[in-house]
């Protein structure tokens, strides 16, 4: 990229093609630190939103809206996962403020959008703008391993739209053990329809485990994708594993990892799992 910078995006929207139109929801995120270079890490962020109504119109600078702010972040571990929901602060970023104060002083009656409103609104655009690094000092760029972004949850045959309210729900506590009690019932009713295998289940069991019982061992937050593909490969499990907190990471060349978020909510979710699958293998 410009300046020696490099970005890799897995998916992108074709400003020609079907997606032209296309907008999209943000109720959470997911940021996850580099694999070395702990100054670099982002301390402070803001996350914003670009409508399809302001980029037709052109208003590429001032359209954007506030989603969220975060202040003093810090990552502990490297490629540690961070799950944030978005706060949606009332208050538009500098330049739609200003475009906001003149339309009021003009005597116009152009508000910005509140904090519901900016919930369920639709982004043809999102931007990630970090105004400093864990050692401003010391680092000579910024770097991030993954920014993961997550709409609002839609009526799915699957549920792997539990993802995003599990994203958001699960840092407050009760409802992400909820939503993990949904999912967790999804792999038995999968399971008694052959959908998976007992092995399967017992693996999925493991893992959750795993974390219960070691909170504080890395190692059970970092799971190779080839030692759980059969989990990987099935949908319900995949939503579990979302569920808890997991997230598909590449790294270390072609090797796929799925990282578990940071925080204690994580292993409050892995117990209630491991409470509900002991009771079916």
């Amino acid at each position: 990229g410009l300046g020696g910078s490099a970005w890799l995006e897995f998916r992108f929207m074709d400003p020609e093609g079907a997606s032209a139109q296309t907008s999209s929801p943000l109720l959470s995120y997911d940021i996850v630190s580099a694999n070395d270079s702990p100054e670099r890490d982002p301390r402070d962020w803001v996350v914003e939103g670009l409508s399809l109504q302001d980029e037709q119109a052109g208003n590429l600078t001032d359209g954007w809206q506030v989603l969220d702010v975060r202040k003093e972040v810090t990552f502990t571990d490297r490629h540690q996962l961070r799950s944030f929901a978005c706060t949606f602060p009332h208050k538009a970023s500098s330049s739609a403020q200003q475009q906001q104060a003149g339309s009021l002083a003009a005597g116009g009656e152009h508000a910005m959008p509140s904090p519901p409103a900016l919930a369920h609104a639709h982004w043809r655009r999102f931007r990630l703008r970090i105004t400093s690094t864990a050692d401003p000092a010391a680092a000579n760029s910024v770097q991030l391993a993954a920014w993961n972004l997550f709409g609002l949850p839609q009526p799915d045959p699957l549920n792997l739209t539990l993802l995003p309210s599990c994203s958001s729900l699960g840092a407050a506590g009760e409802s992400g053990l909820e939503a993990c009690q949904q999912a967790a019932h999804q792999v038995i009713q999968a399971k008694l329809a052959c959908l998976l295998t007992t092995q399967q289940v017992e693996l999925l069991l493991k893992v959750m485990a795993n974390v219960a019982n070691h909170p504080e061992d890395p190692r059970y937050r970092r799971l190779r994708a080839s030692k759980v593909l059969s989990l990987a490969s099935s949908p319900e499990a995949l939503v579990l594993l979302l569920a808890t907190g997991f997230r598909p990471l590449v790294s270390d060349g072609p090797a796929l990892f799925f990282v578990l978020e940071a925080g204690e909510h994580a292993v409050h979710r892995a117990a209630c799992i491991v409470k509900v699958l002991g009771s079916s293998v």
